[in-house]
């Protein structure tokens, strides 16, 4: 019977979280401070996520729950809709949540290592390296370093090219006009307006 009543409890969570991610027919805030202290951690991340607290959200999935599929999910639901820089920040702060742990907790290499790789393309290498910590080897984040090299050297590329074909066109609209403004038009006396009519 526990193994029975285990799933239905799992099943009323799954919906009641399903329902805070999807519904804004209820107050945030007031939910929150009934359920905080509670065991419903991964509710109360939904909650803090809807309040803009995506450190205390993340650090709840990280620390807590030791959910780190849930923590990138989280990252890539809140993100929809928002800019590229909202995006990357959330990616960092998860990365922050992995290397900098709370309560003198050891950093979380293997999901830090698994967040740079599976989501290269949402960090700044820069930032990155400021992060990881002096005592990691170069083996570690190898995979990544070299994935967003390449990325960074295709986006140069493409970016060269586009300006390239803007301004091959640019000179090609300008040879056009100088072409039809070069040429005299000769108007002559018993020419009529096309629109008018008149002389």
């Amino acid at each position: 019977e526990s193994g029975v009543l285990g799933w239905v409890r799992f099943g009323i969570r799954y919906q009641l979280k399903h329902l805070l991610e999807c519904s804004s027919r209820y107050q945030v805030s007031v939910l929150l401070d009934r359920i905080r202290g509670t065991d419903l951690h991964a509710e109360c991340a939904v909650l803090y996520g809807k309040m803009g607290e995506h450190k205390k959200a993340l650090n709840l999935l990280v620390h807590k729950l030791q959910d780190y599929h849930q923590a990138e999910r989280y990252c890539v639901l809140n993100s929809q809709g928002k800019d590229r820089t909202f995006q990357r920040h959330l990616f960092q702060e998860l990365l922050k949540a992995y290397l900098q742990p709370i309560d003198s907790e050891v950093p979380l290499v293997a999901p830090a290592v698994d967040l740079l790789n599976s989501h290269m393309a949402e960090f700044d290498a820069a930032q990155v390296l400021e992060l990881i910590p002096d005592s990691w080897s170069v083996g570690l984040v190898s995979t990544f370093l070299t994935r967003s090299l390449r990325l960074s050297l295709s986006r140069s590329r493409t970016s060269k090219i586009e300006r390239g074909l803007a301004r091959g066109e640019r000179v090609q609209q300008h040879g056009i006009h100088r072409y039809s403004t070069a040429r005299a038009i000769a108007v002559a006396d018993d020419r009529q307006c096309q629109v008018c009519g008149r002389p």
